[in-house]
């Protein structure tokens, strides 16, 4: 298993090293909705602070559902967003309730998706130093991945596999940020997997070949005996994400590949380590300010075999050993503060263990969603 495992890894090099060369014309990075004009706040000898909201209802429904699972609806977004981006002192708060549904994950209830992050999912307060330096502390984003946790950010309304299994989405830490020419670092410092355990670094190394194209490389190093939470299973997993964007007219595209290391840690149970690699290719092409087609492709393998499996090598919930592919659309229409978008998804699993993937009996390993979202972006 552990060959095969290496034999894709080398198998998704040539891939990605393909998607960097394509010519930049016809590569553009994330081009979700377009912000609106957020509200001005004079707050006197505080500064001047920014507010704005997002409010969103989903539905989704799909012939092949998890065991106990319904088709239904849910409050996407019901977010506000204020801030200060002015000044030595500045300050960023999102609050509210929220949902992150994923490919080949079941889906929960808003106020179960709330919980895992708490009613304030992300709030920091950062020192600006000069144009190059600052340093942030409180509940910061994720330096890893493409996605965002929050959809209205995102080219398609599910997260993708890859996100759901395989990525942190905040950490409670502080983060230094530094900025040279073409180059900016982030340090982070945290609970990685927003685990309660601090002694998690993160990086990020970003350069900018041109205001179009950027190259990234991020790292998360956790703690190799961090127990499970209930943000991640494998709290413990090491991280590398190699990442690429380019911002267009109208194209964009942001392909990735992401290595994950969960060791063996038998203080969790986990009695072999855990290997997994993924792939995406996610773009969007805008037609004009109110139609854009976002898209994702991505596949996922991980290492084990269910007959001596370890409970961290079960990545992607289908067994250890199994892989997973997905393709999704996602067409999106705005006009100024409102939006709505549809999206069909497709997701397939392999070498998965009976009994855990979809249908009522879990023995079905093809998954196809169909997802419709309205909301009001101000």
């Amino acid at each position: 298993m552990r060959t095969r495992f290496f034999r894709l890894a080398a198998a998704a090099l040539p891939l990605f090293a393909l998607l960097l060369a394509l010519p930049a014309t016809r590569l553009a990075a994330q081009v979700s909705l377009l912000p609106p004009e957020p509200v001005k706040i004079a707050a006197g000898p505080l500064g001047n602070w920014t507010l704005s909201g997002v409010v969103s209802y989903s539905g989704l429904a799909s012939p092949q559902l998890f065991p106990g699972e319904a088709n239904g609806g849910v409050l996407t977004n019901g977010l506000a967003l204020i801030q200060k981006t002015s000044g030595k002192w500045q300050f960023f708060v999102l609050a509210g309730p929220y949902a992150f549904p994923a490919l080949g994950a079941r889906r929960l209830t808003t106020l179960q998706y709330t919980q895992i992050l708490g009613a304030v999912p992300e709030a920091y307060a950062e020192y600006v130093f000069n144009a190059h330096l600052s340093i942030e502390a409180g509940k910061l984003p994720t330096l890893i991945g493409q996605e965002s946790t929050f959809s209205y950010l995102n080219y398609n309304l599910q997260r993708g596999l890859i996100w759901n299994d395989m990525e942190n989405m905040v950490s409670r830490g502080a983060q230094l940020n530094l900025s040279y020419g073409k180059v900016t670092v982030n340090l982070q410092y945290g609970d990685g997997f927003y685990s309660g355990h601090f002694g998690a670094p993160s990086a990020a190394v970003t350069y900018a070949f041109n205001p179009k194209n950027s190259f990234i490389f991020a790292t998360l190093l956790p703690n190799r005996i961090t127990p499970p939470n209930g943000s991640f299973a494998d709290a413990n997993a090491q991280l590398y994400d190699f990442m690429y964007s380019y911002t267009g007219k109208s194209w964009s595209w942001t392909p990735y590949l992401i290595f994950l290391n969960s060791p063996a840690t038998p203080n969790n149970g986990y009695t072999a380590a855990a290997r997994g690699l993924g792939y995406a290719l996610l773009g969007g092409y805008r037609f004009n300010p109110h139609w854009l087609l976002g898209f994702r492709a991505e596949y996922a393998a991980g290492n084990g075999s269910p007959a001596a499996a370890s409970p961290n090598q079960n990545l992607f919930g289908f067994g250890a050993g199994s892989k997973a592919a997905t393709l999704t659309l996602t067409p999106t229409w705005q006009d100024q503060d409102l939006f709505a978008r549809a999206e069909v998804s497709y997701a397939r699993a392999f070498d998965y263990v009976p009994g855990m993937v979809f249908g009522v009996n879990g023995n079905n390993p093809n998954e196809l969603r169909g997802a419709a979202e309205i909301g009001v972006y101000f």
